[in-house]
């Protein structure tokens, strides 16, 4: 559902390595008796296959990753922030997504589980019944599911788990843990709004911010190209927040577009609830009276229009030492 949500591209690292090993590639032929046995590899070795994963694939630089069960140590988590032995593309994440449930119903589902080895799809008897014959036909179970591979990847985890999450939280890395024993819809909800507060509007890596502000506005907003193509750069917006590893600057890169008559956004990937159209006075008004009901950084950048186009001036309280900071902040 996340992968559906913000339209990334998921990568679990334990089927990568299994695909490795079934396509009998080079990387696979050398250690497909561990992958089989459910073992563990050196850091170096997955670091280097998942930073060849990204960099062979253009979609993946364009829409961004999802990363399912890495890492499994605090040693990868710290060669991560550290990009140790990775080429051309960082895997450090912009945020780290913990899902908890009691070890019995972990053990319940890993032992349960089967694979759909025509399309990936992950079956389970309890939480996710095959629902036909045909699916049911082309099942497959995997080899190091095996119980005491299990235990024993439960058992790293819970040693771990913490080591993990202290290494992110210390590079400045928002990390949370959620419910899993629940309805997947509620723990989605969850999830999906965490997510967006921590991604929306990033640069990614391998398209340029043109191209960016293109996609999200095809994706977030569902604008037609006759409008797209009217979109402008206008500026930037520099900011800083507190964060447990200090301060953390950011700089926004701003774009304005003039909306023709009779066209409404239209939420189009899950990221926003939907548009509301308000008159700049209102937004400003809205601010002032009621800060926290708005996302930071999306105030800053209604400030900065605001004062771009004449809606605030300089007898306005604050007015030149806002605009100071809203453009030079980063140098204080």
């Amino acid at each position: 559902m996340l992968v559906q949500a913000f339209r990334c591209r998921a990568i679990g690292v334990g089927q990568l390595l299994r695909s490795q090993a079934r396509a009998s590639t080079t990387f696979g032929k050398l250690h497909a008796g561990a992958i089989a046995r459910g073992e563990p590899l050196d850091d170096s070795i997955v670091l280097q296959m998942l930073s060849e994963r990204l960099n062979d694939s253009w979609d993946v630089r364009r829409n961004g990753w999802l990363l399912d069960g890495f890492p499994r140590t605090a040693a990868q988590a710290k060669a991560v922030l550290n990009d140790e032995g990775i080429a051309g593309s960082s895997l450090r994440p912009d945020c780290i997504v913990i899902l908890e449930r009691p070890e019995e119903l972990q053990k319940e589902f890993l032992l349960g589980r089967m694979t759909d080895s025509a399309t990936g799809e992950t079956y389970h008897p309890r939480y996710h019944p095959v629902p036909n014959e045909e699916i049911e036909a082309r099942l497959t179970w995997r080899v190091d599911d095996s119980s005491e591979a299990v235990a024993r990847r439960i058992s790293t985890y819970n040693a771990e788990a913490l080591g993990i999450r202290e290494a992110f939280e210390a590079d400045g890395v928002p990390c949370k843990r959620f419910d899993n024993a629940r309805s997947e819809l509620e723990t989605f909800a969850e999830v999906a709004d965490f997510v967006s507060k921590m991604v929306a509007g990033g640069q990614p890596s391998g398209i340029d911010f043109g191209e960016n502000v293109r996609k999200e506005c095809e994706e977030e907003a569902s604008l037609p190209p006759e409008v797209i193509d009217r979109i402008r750069p206008a500026g930037m917006v520099c900011y800083r927040y507190a964060a447990k590893k200090g301060l953390s600057s950011k700089i926004l890169a701003t774009y304005d577009v003039e909306m023709p008559a009779g066209i409404t956004p239209v939420a189009g990937d899950g990221e926003v609830e939907g548009f509301q159209l308000m008159k700049v006075s209102e937004v400003i008004s809205s601010i002032r009276a009621d800060p926290d009901a708005w996302k930071p950084n999306s105030a800053l950048v209604m400030i900065e229009f605001a004062m771009r186009h004449g809606f605030l001036s300089p007898d306005d309280p604050g007015y030149f030492e806002i605009g100071r900071l809203l453009r030079s902040g980063m140098q204080d």
